[in-house]
């Protein structure tokens, strides 16, 4: 019988290592976290575009800055809310 050293295994969607430290599994789920955040950046910059356009497009709104139309209907500004 051979036996093989293994570095990190999965179970039930948990990586452990040999030392048992869980190290490893955030490392994983911190990258696969940031991945997904940076596949949702171009659909948030759509929305500010978006939001920006449909407020113009508000009966009374069309020639009012976007901060000031922000302030007519109560509303807080995008990178705001993003936080």
């Amino acid at each position: 019988m051979i036996c093989v050293n293994i570095v990190d295994a999965r179970d039930l969607g948990v990586v452990l290592d040999s030392q048992l430290s869980l190290s490893s599994h955030v490392d994983e789920v911190c990258r696969a976290g940031f991945f997904h955040l940076r596949q949702l950046r171009p659909a948030i910059q759509s929305m500010s575009t978006a939001a920006a356009r449909f407020t113009k497009n508000l009966p009374g709104l069309y020639n009012v800055p976007y901060l000031e139309r922000i302030r007519k209907l109560k509303l807080e500004r995008l990178d705001v809310r993003r936080l």
